[in-house]
């Protein structure tokens, strides 16, 4: 019988599962080391409500669909906020901790379709 692979956590990620000898299947499927999250990887559900609640009272920006007319000024203004959904194709909101108020702001000014606004909490 051979002997079993002891699996050990990646030395590198915060999040890891781990399940491989070498990597866990976070990092695999990456191909590059996990990021940490903004909870840490040791929390209380107590710490989590906290985070939940903060996330909820967050300003976010938000397309209106039926406005947009696919122009993607908002794609080449600020690639890490708006992102296009590969399966519909429609351009979306990315999920961040913090978005720039001013930055989007600016992103807001420069649409043609007038189709971004703010979601108050």
């Amino acid at each position: 019988m051979a002997p079993k692979a002891v699996k050990e956590k990646c030395p590198d990620c915060e999040q890891c599962q781990v399940c491989s000898e070498t990597r866990c299947r976070l990092c695999r499927e990456k191909g590059r080391r996990c990021e940490p999250s903004e909870l840490g990887s040791a929390f209380t559900y107590g710490e989590y409500l906290d985070w939940k609640a903060k996330k909820r009272k967050m300003k976010a920006p938000v397309i209106n669909r039926a406005e947009c007319n696919d122009c993607e000024s908002c794609l080449s203004l600020r690639p890490d906020i708006f992102i296009r959904n590969t399966e519909t194709g429609c351009i979306e909101v990315a999920d961040v901790s913090d978005y720039p108020e001013e930055e989007i702001q600016h992103v807001m000014s420069m649409c043609p379709g007038d189709c971004i606004t703010w979601q108050e909490p």
